[in-house]
């Protein structure tokens, strides 16, 4: 199963295949659920793109003794300069 991504504020669409039309809602994120790769290909061409699985930094980032772990020197929270 492939998670594609459309343009902002896009609720679903119709898509004609071999046997009819489909129609593709997306979830609450925002994404369309397609099982079919051609229908993929489809998709691609039409501007969609896969969405990604990346879901966080690689780098250990500059933890601060507030408690939370920037990835920038100055902590977001407090404004203590780390690293």
């Amino acid at each position: 199963m492939t998670k594609m991504l459309g343009q902002d504020g896009l609720r679903g669409i119709d898509v004609e295949t071999p046997k009819g039309t489909r129609s593709l809602n997306t979830d609450r994120s925002g994404k369309i659920e397609v099982n079919d790769s051609k229908l993929v290909k489809q998709l691609k061409a039409e501007g969609f793109t896969v969405a990604s699985s990346y879901s966080g930094f690689a780098t250990k980032g500059f933890p601060c003794p507030c408690g939370h772990n920037s990835i920038f020197k100055t902590c977001g929270k407090c404004g203590k300069e780390n690293g």
